[in-house]
């Protein structure tokens, strides 16, 4: 099998700065979910490295360019790629992506990521998916409410069914459901890592088909997690 990386996603704050008209300091939003926290006032650059799992045409690479996008716009350095094995459509596929206060020099996959997010629950029996996580991380997994997911101490897993709420916006098939955005827009209620509103400013870029209804998915997602977010710290 031959295995290569893709073409990379880097954003800095200086190609920030040609595209966007200044805005004021960002901030998160962190839930009672939430793990890390962002200290503005340090002097040390925070950098969050997330992993996704997928099969491919699941909209794996996608997500993790959409979500770069969206740091991208709230003022960080980022970077994001893909990693390919068999480069087919339902091949299992990785993508990463890099959120930084300052900027980015590692180029490598992430091994240690502080959040992995899995679209495909089938590949929890194929693919070590939990492998690297960091102590205080999450699991974000797409799948029914009921199922049984295989958790460990050290990271929090959650489960959120997106392919539901992608099929309710007409994104893929029941085959073969295209659950991306729905998938962010839980990751973004679930961990404040991002708004929202970035997301859905940055949707277009990446998905100029179909676009209403993915941004229309992504805040669906975002508002039906906000509220289990909301049930589970109550």
């Amino acid at each position: 099998m031959i295995c290569g990386r893709a073409s990379e996603l880097i954003w800095s704050k200086e190609a920030r700065a040609a595209r966007y008209a200044p805005q004021d300091s960002m901030y998160y939003n962190c839930t009672k979910l939430s793990t890390y926290f962002i200290l503005r006032d340090s002097d040390t650059p925070v950098m969050i490295e997330v992993r996704f799992h997928g099969r491919g045409g699941q909209g794996v690479v996608l997500a993790s360019e959409i979500l770069a996008s969206a740091a991208f716009l709230e003022g960080k350095d980022v970077q994001a790629f893909p990693f390919f094995g068999v480069e087919r459509r339902g091949a299992p596929l990785m993508a990463f992506t890099r959120i930084s206060d300052g900027p980015i020099r590692v180029k490598s996959e992430v091994r240690t990521p502080h959040y992995v997010l899995v679209l495909d629950p089938s590949l929890l029996k194929a693919v070590d998916v939990t492998s690297g996580i960091r102590e205080g991380g999450m699991m974000l997994v797409n799948g029914p409410s009921e199922m049984n997911v295989k958790t460990e101490s050290r990271f929090r897993t959650l489960v959120f069914d997106a392919t539901s709420v992608s099929l309710e916006y007409g994104l893929g098939s029941p085959m073969s459901p295209i659950v991306n955005t729905a998938v962010l827009g839980a990751f973004s209620a679930a961990t404040g890592l991002v708004k929202v509103e970035s997301l859905e400013k940055s949707i277009p870029e990446f998905v100029p088909g179909n676009t209403e209804a993915n941004i229309a998915a992504c805040k669906d997602a975002y508002r039906k997690m906000r509220q289990e977010v909301l049930t589970v710290g109550s």
